[in-house]
């Protein structure tokens, strides 16, 4: 289970991976659907990775070759503990 708290995200064992940070503040509903685990945003063009959509494994992988990668997260997501 990854942990998010004040707006960081570390792994199970406490390594930090990603600052939720989004400059653009944008809302859900300004991102578009490409594919069941991809989205781009409609302001800034960048793809987002939909954390629904993805294994704790994947993407633990992906944000330890990238920290700027942009992320949908669900606070509901059981991948998720958000304190």
């Amino acid at each position: 289970m990854l942990t998010i708290k004040d707006k960081n995200i570390y792994t199970e064992k406490g390594v930090f991976l990603k600052t939720i940070s989004c400059p653009k503040k944008i809302s859900y509903s300004s991102l578009i659907r490409k594919t069941d685990k991809h989205m781009l945003c409609s302001s800034c063009k960048r793809n987002i990775i939909d954390t629904d959509n993805i294994s704790e494994e994947e993407l633990i992988d992906i944000l330890t070759k990238d920290k700027d990668t942009c992320l949908v997260i669900n606070r509901l997501n059981p991948m998720f503990d958000c304190e």
